[in-house]
C-alpha cells in the first residue's frame, strides 16, 4: 500500500517506485522522493538534498540494525568509505551509525550495468575498452589506497554512466564479514571470487584483480571468463580451469591474464593495472608510459573519458521529475529518520549539502531555479508519466540491489522506462532470479485425470525449493505435501550431485537406478525456476493490468498471456511441451511476486495449474541436509560374492536410513550362517534380525530383484539383484 504523503505511480520519475507506508519522508537533510529498491540488507530510497541533487539513500533493516557487531563494522566502514576519491567511483556523501536504523547517502549513478549493456548491445571494443579497464581500475586503487577491498567486482557492480564506468558497493563483504561469525562463510560470486578466497583466504586487493582481469575480459568478448553453470561447478572451475579470454584484444591480453592467475602473487595491483592501461589508451608518437600521472580525478584519465566515452547517455533520468515529485517538508503521513538534522550523528552532513551545491551543475541547477521553473518541468512531464503507467518492474537491476549489503558506494537505475515492455520486464524477472544469490519458491501443483470424476483423479503437491549459492549443498527441494484423495507423504531431500528426491516414491535416493528416469540436476535449479518466466516472456498476447497495483498489500504490476510451458512427464521423465494461460505479478524492484498457469500436459496426466509464489531474494536462506533416516542408500558400489556359485550380488537398500555398508554387513552374515539355518526352496536364513531369502529360479524376472534381506518389526528392506 503507497504511502499517503507518496506522488502516485503516474506522477513519479521512471526509475522511483511509490513509497509504502512506513517509508521516511525524510532521512536526515534529505527530502525522500520514493523507492529506488530494496534487498535483503535494507531498502533504498531516491531522495533530494537542498541543492536538488539526486541521492540514493540507503537504510538498514531493523534486525541488522540491532545488532551491536553489525553497527561498529557499519561505522567503521562508511569512515574508510569516506576517503574514497576516485573518479570511477560514487561519492559516499554521508551517514548516520547511530540512527535507530543505520543510514547511508551516495550520489545518485544513471545508467546500465556492464552486465546489461553487454547482454543487450554487446561487448566494447577499442578505445571504450580501454576507457573501461583504466576507469574500473583507477577505481579499485582509490578503494586500495583507502583500506578497503572491495570482494564483489562483477559486471552488476559497474555502471556505465554517461560520465565513465562507476564501480559500486565497495567494502560489502567487509561490512558483511564483520558483523557474522568468523568461519560461517565465504562472501562473493561465484564466477567472479579468486581461487584463494573459495579456500577460505581473507579477501585482499589480489582478489579483487582477479575479479577485475575476468571483468575486462567479459566487456571484451561478452562471455564470463568461466562461463555460465550453477554455483559448485563455477567454484571448480575458478580452482581447477583456465580461464576462456579468448577474443581480448591482444594489448590488453598479457595484463588480463596476469591478473586471472590462480597465484594471487603474480596479479598486478591495481595501480600497476591502471597505468598499463592508460599507459596503452594514451600512446601516441611523442607520449610515452613514463608521461603517464598517478590515479588522480583530475588527471588523464579524465581527459581519456571525455575524448572516446561516448554512448552511455541517460536520457531518462532527469532531476527535474524528482523535484516536481518530491514531497513538501511536513507532508501528512511521512515520518523523519533521525540522522544529520538535529542528532548530530552524520559523518560529514554539512560537507554533503556543500558539495552538493558545487556538484549539481547543469540540469540540477536549473530545476531549482525558481518555482516557475520546477512547474513547468512538472507540467511539460506529466503527460508521458502518466502514459508509463506503473512499469516499475525490473527498472533496478539485480547488482546493487541484490547484493545490499551495509557497505556502499552508490545505487543505480537502469533503463528507460518506455523501452520496457511487458515481455522485457518479464525477461528481466527471470534473469534476476537465475542470478540471485538465494530464494525460496513454493511451489502448488494440482493435476486432474483426463475423464475420472473420483477425488482420488486430483493430485495436490506442494513443494518448496530454495536456493543458496553460498551453501555447500546449493539447492534444496522440500516436497510439503502431496496428497491424492486420502493419502498423503511428507518428505525431505537435499538436492545435490548424488541426493535426488523421488516424488513417486516418496523418498530420496543417494544413488537412483539408472534404468528408471529421473530429472537431471538442472531440473534443481535457479534457471529451472525461472525458465517458465523466460518461457511467459517469450509468449503472446502479454497484457498489463494498470487497474491492478497490489498483490496481497505488496506494491505490484500485473501481467497475462499465453506460452508454451516445457514440463517434465512423470511416468517417463522426459521434458515434453504444452499451451498454457498466464498471470504474473512483478514488485516494484522487478523480481517475481508470484505465477500462475494453467494448461494441459496431454491425456496421460489431463488438466494442470502450477502456482508459484517467490520470496527471499538474496536473503538468508537455510539449506535443510535430510537425516541419514529420510535417505535412501540406492544401489550400492559394493558387491557380494555368493559363496555358494561364486557369483556377484548387487545390493540396493529399500528403506530410508538403511546404508550400503549396513546391507553388505548383512548379506555376508547370511552366507556364513551354518547349513542347518538355512530353511526352505527360498533358503531363507536370518542374520541379527533381517531375514534373507532368494526368488525360486524359475520364477526370477529379468531386471527384478532375486531375492530380498527384511528386517523383523520395522519393515526395512534390501533388494538383491544380478551383479555385474
Amino acid at each position: 500500500m503507497a504511502s499517503p504523503g507518496s506522488p502516485p505511480a503516474s506522477e513519479l520519475p521512471p526509475e522511483l517506485a511509490p513509497l509504502v507506508r512506513g517509508d521516511p519522508a525524510r532521512i536526515g537533510p534529505y527530502r525522500v522522493v520514493g523507492r529506488l529498491g530494496a534487498g535483503g540488507m535494507g531498502a533504498v530510497y531516491g531522495a533530494l538534498d537542498d541543492s536538488g541533487r539526486c541521492i540514493a539513500v540507503k537504510v538498514v533493516h531493523p534486525k541488522f540494525a540491532a545488532d551491536p557487531r553489525f553497527r561498529t563494522a557499519f561505522a567503521r566502514e562508511v569512515e574508510l568509505m569516506r576517503r574514497v576519491g576516485g573518479l570511477c567511483t560514487a561519492e559516499v556523501l554521508a551517514a548516520d551509525a547511530a540512527a535507530p536504523r543505520p543510514w547511508m547517502a551516495t550520489e545518485f549513478v544513471a545508467g546500465r550495468t556492464l552486465r546489461a549493456h553487454v547482454g543487450e548491445l554487446g561487448p566494447l571494443t577499442g578505445e571504450v575498452l580501454d576507457a573501461f579497464a583504466a576507469g574500473t581500475a583507477e577505481a579499485l586503487a582509490s578503494v586500495h589506497a583507502a583500506g578497503i577491498v572491495h570482494c564483489d567486482v562483477k559486471p552488476a557492480n559497474v555502471i556505465l554512466s554517461p560520465d565513465g564506468p562507476k564501480v559500486l558497493d565497495f567494502g560489502i563483504a567487509r561490512t558483511v564479514t564483520a558483523s557474522t561469525p568468523a568461519g560461517e562463510g565465504v562472501f562473493g560470486s561465484p564466477g567472479w571470487m579468486s581461487p584463494e578466497r573459495l579456500s577460505g583466504a581473507e579477501p585482499t586487493a589480489a582478489g579483487d584483480m582477479f575479479a577485475w582481469g575476468g571483468m575486462v575480459a567479459f566487456a571484451a568478448t561478452g562471455r564470463a571468463p568461466f562461463g555460465r553453470a550453477e554455483a559448485r561447478e563455477l567454484l571448480r572451475r575458478t580452482r581447477e580451469d583456465p580461464p576462456d579470454i579468448e577474443g581480448v584484444p591482444a594489448e590488453l591480453l598479457p595484463l588480463v591474464e596476469r591478473a586471472l592467475s590462480k597465484d594471487p602473487g603474480t596479479r598486478p595491483s591495481s595501480e600497476e593495472a591502471f597505468h598499463a592501461v592508460l599507459a596503452r589508451a594514451e600512446s601516441t608518437p611523442g607520449t610515452g608510459a613514463d608521461a603517464v600521472p598517478a590515479p588522480s580525478p583530475g588527471g588523464s584519465l579524465g581527459e581519456l573519458l571525455r575524448r572516446v566515452w561516448t554512448g552511455f547517455d541517460a536520457p531518462w533520468h532527469r532531476p527535474a521529475l524528482w523535484l516536481a515529485a518530491a514531497p513538501v517538508l511536513g507532508a501528512a503521513g511521512g515520518t523523519v529518520l533521525a540522522g544529520a538534522v538535529g542528532t548530530g550523528g552524520a559523518v560529514g552532513a554539512s560537507g554533503a549539502a556543500g558539495a552538493g551545491g558545487a556538484a549539481a551543475g547543469g540540469a540540477g541547477s536549473a530545476a531549482v531555479a525558481g518555482s516557475a521553473g520546477t512547474a513547468a518541468a512538472g507540467t511539460a512531464t506529466a503527460g508521458a508519466a502518466t502514459a508509463a503507467g506503473t512499469k516499475l518492474a525490473g527498472l533496478v537491476a539485480a547488482g546493487a540491489l541484490a547484493a545490499g549489503a551495509a557497505g556502499g558506494g552508490g545505487y543505480y537505475a537502469y533503463g528507460a522506462l518506455t523501452a520496457l515492455t511487458p515481455a522485457e520486464t518479464l525477461d528481466r524477472a527471470a534473469r534476476l532470479v537465475s542470478d540471485s544469490r538465494s530464494f525460496q519458491a513454493r511451489q502448488t501443483d494440482e493435476f486432474t485425470l483426463d475423464g475420472a470424476e473420483s477425488p482420488d483423479a486430483v493430485v495436490e503437491e506442494v513443494t518448496e525449493h530454495r536456493y543458496n549459492a553460498e551453501s555447500a549443498a546449493d539447492y534444496s527441494q522440500i516436497v510439503v505435501e502431496r496428497e491424492q484423495g486420502d493419502d498423503a507423504v511428507t518428505g525431505s531431500a537435499r538436492i545435490g550431485e548424488t541426493l535426488v528426491y523421488r516424488v513417486a516414491d516418496g523418498w530420496t535416493s543417494e544413488d537412483p537406478d539408472p534404468e528408471t528416469p529421473a530429472p537431471g540436476m538442472e531440473y534443481y535449479s535457479p534457471e529451472w525456476i525461472a525458465a517458465d518466466l523466460r518461457a511467459m516472456a517469450d509468449g503472446s498476447e502479454i497484457t498489463e493490468h494498470e487497474e491492478d497495483t497490489e498483490l496481497d498489500g505488496t506494491p505490484a504490476t500485473h501481467y497475462t498471456g499465453s506460452f508454451t510451458a516445457t514440463v517434465v512427464d512423470r511416468d517417463s521423465g522426459e521434458q515434453v511441451d504444452a499451451a498454457a494461460e498466464f498471470d504474473v505479478w512483478i514488485d516494484a524492484e522487478g523480481f517475481p511476486l508470484r505465477s500462475e498457469a494453467a494448461f494441459d500436459d496431454g491425456a496421460d496426466i489431463g488438466a494442470r495449474q502450477t502456482t508459484v509464489s517467490y520470496s527471499a531474494f538474496d536473503q538468508p536462506v537455510e539449506i535443510p541436509e535430510p537425516k541419514p533416516s529420510e535417505v535412501v542408500a540406492g544401489r550400492c558400489d559394493e558387491e557380494v560374492v555368493s559363496p555358494n556359485n561364486n557369483e556377484a550380488i548387487a545390493l540396493e537398500p529399500a528403506t530410508p536410513g538403511v546404508t550400503c555398508a549396513e546391507a553388505v554387513d548383512v548379506l555376508e552374515g547370511y552366507f556364513a550362517l551354518p547349513p542347518e539355518e538355512i530353511q526352505g526352496s527360498g533358503a531363507f536364513g536370518t542374520y541379527e534380525g533381517w531375514e534373507c531369502g532368494w526368488v525360486p529360479l524359475g520364477m526370477q524376472v529379468p531386471g527384478e530383484p532375486i531375492g530380498s534381506c527384511e528386517q523383523e518389526g520395522t519393515g526395512a528392506a534390501i533388494a538383491l539383484l544380478d551383479g555385474e
